[in-house]
């Protein structure tokens, strides 16, 4: 550090002023590059549902009210539909396009928004 102070002293206080500046704005632009993916929230009646997909696309992780659980994909005519049990209640997430519904206890049906 001797070493730099001893040339920033020579070239002058703006040209250090200058060197930190650029120094901080290549710091803070390496973050840039990657935008970082932002998961929509769904709001299903009650229910606040956070959906995680795999990246093999078989199971989804759900987040519902704050309670995980691990959904397996399902059989279904269309769409894509997950199938799992959360504290002993069967749950089931269906999506079509963008829209999902979550089924709870095989018969509470909710549609879900994006929150």
């Amino acid at each position: 550090m001797r070493v730099l102070g001893g040339f920033f002293k020579s070239m002058g206080g703006q040209y250090m002023r200058q060197w930190i500046m650029w120094v901080l704005v290549a710091f803070c632009m390496s973050g840039c590059d990657q935008p970082v993916p932002v998961r929509p929230v769904h709001q299903c009646g009650a229910y606040m549902v956070d959906i995680q997909p795999a990246a093999d696309g078989e199971t989804i992780t759900a987040v519902i009210n704050g309670d995980a659980v691990t959904l397996g994909r399902a059989v279904s005519a269309s769409g894509a539909k997950y199938d799992g049990v959360l504290n002993d209640i069967p749950v089931t997430l269906w999506s079509k396009g963008d829209e999902w519904i979550l089924i709870l206890d095989d018969d509470n049906i909710t549609p879900c928004d994006v929150k």
